[in-house]
């Protein structure tokens, strides 16, 4: 339109110089006496004839263009992806063990363990056991214990309503092998036992020098499909009131299913609160593992400040799980009788998901400390606050992480939203942490991208690898980590870089994301 403008113009002008011109060339080319001869009258008629022609000519070049106007309309464009709140708006900063009953617990990985004694027996611990976890306690009887058996037991006098679990598994022999419960003056016994003979199994409990001077049988039940070289877990509680008590013993296969129970209540004179707890064999060779002794039920693990959704995962040394569970409400237990003293004794990982699966933390146990049964644990969470720019080209986020190395923080911190085919990677522009701070930040998109990486304090990775972006939410970027203390604050000024060709080609945008974590 400009262009036609332009050559309508000129082609005017051109019209009306041609027109006075002739005007002009008229006037001049007239002989001065002819011209001389015309009267004045006449001279201004004839000008004004030349004038209309002139106008004539103007109107009828000026006819041929006609001037159309056009419109230029500026329709502002959505940005290729935009950044969202996160699916969750917490992170999980802590599990804090708020209780531990047990008074005492062995996986039996080294001999003699101390703090305990042997009453008659050849005892020690061997290793590669089918079924076991390390190590195992190896009771031979040898009839030199109390009431012609062999005891190992802890040699720490206790009291009250205790519970004590072990696993146990047969050598050999046919006889007895199980828990014994001593008196202070280690002369009157409780034992609750399998009865094993050259097919049938039972589970029994006996008291020695109690209601007579000698062994007495209180209970009897047979064990469905006794098999002599399978491990089970013997699990007993017992309550003393006045000169009554009553044990209650419950049986479990390697797995941790129920299989079948007894319980007694016996009154008499002699009846006492077990002061020496232990494991016993009686005309057997038999195996033990996972002995606890402890004040509350060790056959679950308790959870509390639990979002309804959540899970959570026990995982031993070994790397091999234990038991997991859904959160049904905000406090629940797990159960942990397949391994009430997880692994081996030491170490072991609690792991805690959010409602969709994906991490929010893990708990992990040093070598010195062990998850029990019968523990009780408590979750912290705390809201991350994100504030999107107002076309979700930049993001701020203050949210909180653990303050321990004992628990690692992990959680989606930003959703991308892509309406386009985009690969991306984030840049880490500059940070402002105290030596505390080891954090890990990655993208997840259609594959996940290697990490930014934050030690000690000092960025040792600063970007991550590109990405491609799947279409629509189903992309985040991702941290992991802690600060080795509590009161801590870092500051990361990160961007996201956005573009539509692999490798930094094509049309790039970058946006902005500000990240301040503290603990």
């Amino acid at each position: 339109m400009a262009l036609n403008g332009r050559l309508m113009l000129a082609l005017v002008a051109t019209a009306v110089a041609a027109s006075y011109a002739s005007i002009v060339l008229v006037l001049t080319k007239s002989s001065k006496p002819l011209f001389d001869r015309i009267p004045w009258p006449a001279r201004i008629r004839q000008g004004l004839v030349y004038a209309m022609m002139g106008i004539l000519a103007f109107s009828s070049l000026a006819s041929v263009f006609t001037y159309y106007p056009s419109t230029l309309t500026i329709a502002p464009q959505p940005p290729p992806a935009t950044l969202e709140q996160p699916p969750y708006t917490y992170t999980c900063t802590a599990l804090t063990r708020t209780s531990r009953e047990a008074l005492t617990y062995t996986d039996f990985e080294i001999y003699p363990i101390p703090g305990w004694t042997a009453r008659g027996g050849i005892w020690n611990n061997i290793g590669d056991v089918a079924g076991a976890k390390g190590k195992v306690l190896q009771g031979v009887d040898n009839d030199r214990g109390l009431g012609g058996a062999s005891q190992y037991y802890y040699n720490t006098k206790v009291s009250g309503n205790n519970w004590v679990a072990l696993k146990t598994r047969l050598f050999s022999g046919t006889g007895y092998y199980g828990v014994s419960m001593m008196n202070s003056g280690r002369n009157r016994m409780y034992a609750v036992e399998i009865y094993a003979t050259a097919t049938t199994g039972y589970l029994e409990i006996w008291t020695y020098n109690v209601v007579s001077g000698a062994w007495s049988r209180h209970a009897n039940v047979i064990i469905p499909n006794f098999n002599r070289e399978s491990w089970y877990t013997i699990v007993v509680s017992y309550s003393v009131s006045g000169t009554s008590i009553t044990i209650t013993a419950y049986l479990y296969d390697a797995s941790g299913n129920y299989i079948t129970s007894a319980s007694v209540t016996i009154t008499h004179n002699n009846v006492f609160t077990p002061a020496y707890v232990g494991v016993i064999v009686n005309n057997v060779t038999a195996y033990f593992d996972e002995f606890i002794l402890s004040t509350v039920d060790p056959r679950s693990i308790s959870f509390t400040n639990f979002y309804t959704g959540m899970k959570v995962e026990v995982w031993d040394n070994l790397g091999n799980p234990v038991n997991s569970t859904t959160a049904p409400a905000q406090s629940f237990t797990l159960n942990v009788i397949s391994d009430i003293v997880v692994g081996t004794g030491g170490d072991g990982r609690i792991v805690v998901r959010y409602p969709d699966a994906y991490l929010c933390g893990t708990l992990t146990m040093p070598s010195t400390d062990a998850i029990l049964g019968g523990d009780a644990y408590a979750l912290t969470t705390a809201s991350i606050a994100v504030s999107l720019g107002s076309n979700r080209t930049s993001a701020s986020l203050t949210l909180y992480i653990s303050g321990t190395p004992q628990f690692t923080t992990t959680a989606r911190v930003l959703r991308i939203s892509a309406s386009q085919v985009l690969y991306t990677r984030l840049i880490l522009d500059s940070a402002s942490a105290p030596p505390t701070l080891n954090l890990d930040i990655w993208l997840e998109g259609a594959t996940s991208s290697t990490s930014i990486t934050i030690r000690d304090g000092v960025p040792t990775t600063t970007s991550t690898s590109i990405v491609q972006l799947n279409l629509g939410l189903g992309n985040s970027v991702s941290l992991n980590g802690y600060f080795t203390a509590t009161g801590q604050t870092a500051t990361l000024n990160l961007k996201l870089e956005l573009c539509t060709m692999p490798g930094g080609a094509g049309a790039c945008v970058y946006y902005p994301v500000v990240i301040d974590a503290k603990a």
